[in-house]
């Protein structure tokens, strides 16, 4: 097994090994040549060198810590000069952090998938430690694009979420920003619900009823919420893919070079806005229906 960081060269200062392009290139398609970075026969192969001309080409490793080339199979001229210029060039214009979780796959101890950076993670592009499926940030997280620690669904900001699309800490349900709640798409601290703003507050009640914009409503009416499909376009959360990321973004996310990118955190009012307008017309046709209030809790003005 090749370690990082391999490359090839014709002899003549051709030089060619994978770039981090490349990778991500092969990696979108799910790599289905099975290629090994930091394997001379998968990059001449990448490079369409193939049979009897790769048997023609030098084959080189680079120890990036010893700053170090050596011959690791000598089949043409010697063009070792440009070979450690030309790679330790590249070296020096790119992060080694980076290049070390992509060339190498995984960063620390028992890791199964790619790009991660930590212990005992399984998945793809995680920070952290034993987190369980792709781009979590912080640890004990079972999903996807979580941040925050011990969070159990996909794309949580903050720590101890139950559910999908929380923001905040100890959520559990869905798209909950705030502390503490209890359902689906609330706003606020301790709301048991959906669609709540504000703190829920009561003790030793033995009733369960049922509220629309405040107002007394059937249990048959508060259920007809459930098939608004709000779901489908509401996110708190949402990833951003670092050829997406502003030079501000980069800098107060220093983990996107792991990650691929960051998880951004939407204001509750700004998902809001990505709702369409024939969801909020149904919305409309609730009972109880209170502009002042959905305003208050949407920012939508209706």
């Amino acid at each position: 097994m090749c370690k990082f960081f391999s490359a090839i060269s014709n002899g003549k200062g051709d030089v060619k090994f994978f770039k981090p392009e490349d990778i991500v290139k092969e990696m979108v398609k799910g790599n289905p040549k099975s290629y090994d970075w930091n394997s001379h026969t998968s990059i001449a192969s990448y490079f369409g060198i193939m049979g009897r001309e790769e048997d023609k080409w030098n084959k080189w490793e680079y120890d990036v810590d010893k700053k170090k080339l050596s011959i690791d199979s000598l089949n043409s001229s010697n063009d070792d000069k440009i070979v450690a210029r030309v790679v330790r060039k590249f070296l020096k214009e790119s992060d080694l952090v980076y290049l070390r979780n992509m060339y190498g796959n995984n960063s620390g101890n028992y890791n199964s998938g790619y790009y991660n950076s930590g212990d005992y993670n399984s998945g793809n592009y995680n920070s952290g430690y034993y987190n369980s499926g792709d781009y979590n940030s912080g640890y004990y997280n079972s999903g996807y694009y979580n941040s925050g620690d011990y969070n159990s669904g996909n794309y949580n900001s903050g720590d101890y979420n139950s559910g999908y699309y929380n923001s905040g800490d100890y959520n559990s349900g869905n798209y909950n920003s705030g502390d503490y709640n209890s359902g689906n798409y609330n706003s606020g601290y301790y709301n048991s619900g959906n669609y709540n703003s504000g703190t829920l507050i009561g003790h030793f009640c033995t009733e369960k009823k049922y509220f629309l914009f405040d107002m007394p409503c059937t249990k048959e009416e508060a259920d007809k919420v459930y098939n608004l499909g709000v779901y489908n376009y509401f996110n708190i959360n949402e990833f951003i893919y670092e050829n997406k990321m502003t030079l501000k973004e980069k800098k107060a996310n220093p983990n996107h070079k792991v990650l691929g990118g960051y998880l951004k955190t939407l204001d509750y009012k700004q998902a809001w806005k990505k709702v369409p307008k024939n969801i909020i017309e149904k919305i409309k046709q609730l009972k109880n229906f209170d502009k002042k209030k959905f305003k208050e809790i949407t920012g939508l003005t209706v």
